[in-house]
């Protein structure tokens, strides 16, 4: 008698299934949110588990499917590409969008009119990527490289309007050159805290290994800017941290910190006035404070004050000098260094910023 085809055909169902399903636990592995949609309303027939944490709830209960698409992730412009894809007007559809409804997050949403049909109408793929990071690291590369442009083109104007003079009456040389040097330096300045910071943003990943004096440090950075503070007649007042302390560090790097946050606190603090460094323990960190009296800071400017090319008063920044990159350089520094910068203010009632380092103490 011939053989029963039926062990044979269960042999190749069984293979079948168990293919499909480690395809499946494939999809459901992937970081990215994948969904497939069926029928005119485009209803969720199969989802991975990426696509049901987006929306923010893995329970049984609240599955995403048969829920339409475009009810779970709310957007004119993908409802608008679903229905020329249902129309074959197009198979395929790529976009950025922004839904309504998932806090100002974008995505980059491809979709796929898959061939083959099943028994509730066409099958379309839908592959999203969280590309909100991305782009706001986007925007903000273009703002910077705006920034620094325009940052240059002022010095530059300049210089071009002294040369042109320059040429129809030389003998106004001796009133220009020192103008000239001061646009001059202007921009190099600008040149140097660019790379400063390109090299400075290079090194994050990489922590210091040596483990430092940090007292020394404040007290170099200090010293370096006596003659700002007698020229503005501040007064300096400094207490060291106690006890000494030691911090995995690059010393050239922290002294930047603290020399530029000195300058920023006399730079923007009334002539005659008090300037004040002082250091206590906070559970595993030494933060350092500087403080002066100034004018003070709005609260909605201190969350931007590390944004590059940022200030707070630009009619003033021409006169008071500066890059707008120093503070900028100051947060990355730290980052470097496993640290925070804290910033506390009001008007009129000065402003404090703080360096938060992770520190050992030094045994007797």
């Amino acid at each position: 008698m011939p053989t029963s085809p039926r062990p044979a055909f269960a042999a190749k169902r069984k293979a079948l299934q168990s293919q499909i399903l480690e395809q499946v636990a494939l999809f459901d592995r992937l970081a990215d949110p994948l969904i497939q949609i069926t029928g005119r309303k485009g209803r969720i027939k199969w989802a991975n588990r990426s696509a049901q944490a987006l929306f923010g709830d893995a329970r049984p209960s609240h599955t995403l499917i048969d829920r339409r698409l475009t009810q779970v992730f709310v957007s004119k412009a993908l409802k608008t590409a679903l229905k020329s894809l249902r129309k074959g007007e197009r198979r395929e559809a790529e976009l950025i969008i922004r839904p309504d409804n998932l806090n100002h997050r974008e995505f980059r949403v491809r979709l796929v009119r898959l061939e083959q049909k099943t028994v509730y109408g066409a099958r379309t793929l839908v592959a999203l990527s969280d590309v909100t990071e991305v782009l706001r690291l986007q925007a903000q590369r273009a703002d910077f490289v705006a920034n620094a442009s325009h940052e240059l083109k002022t010095p530059v104007a300049a210089l071009s309007g002294f040369i042109e003079t320059l040429e129809r009456d030389p003998a106004a040389l001796t009133a220009f050159l020192p103008l000239m040097a001061q646009e001059a330096g202007r921009m190099r300045a600008l040149i140097d805290d660019l790379l400063r910071l390109t090299k400075t943003e290079m090194e994050t990943a990489n922590p210091p290994k040596a483990w430092v004096h940090i007292a020394p440090l404040i007290d170099q950075s200090i010293s370096s800017l006596e003659f700002v503070f007698q020229d503005n007649q501040q007064t300096l007042t400094y207490t060291p941290p106690q006890p000494p302390v030691q911090v995995r560090a690059d010393p050239s790097a922290l002294i930047t910190v603290f020399t530029n946050l000195l300058q920023n606190a006399a730079k923007y603090a009334p002539t005659g006035s008090e300037i004040r460094v002082t250091a206590d323990m906070q559970g595993p960190e030494l933060h350092i404070h500087i403080k002066n009296a100034g004018k003070g800071i709005a609260a909605q400017h201190i969350p931007r004050l590390t944004e590059r090319f940022y200030r707070v008063d630009n009619g003033r920044a021409p006169q008071q000098g500066g890059t707008g990159l120093g503070l900028a350089i100051v947060k990355h520094i730290l980052i470097r260094h496993e640290g925070r910068l804290l910033i506390t203010s009001a008007p009129d009632q000065g402003a404090c910023f703080t360096v938060a380092l992770p520190v050992r103490r030094v045994e007797d």
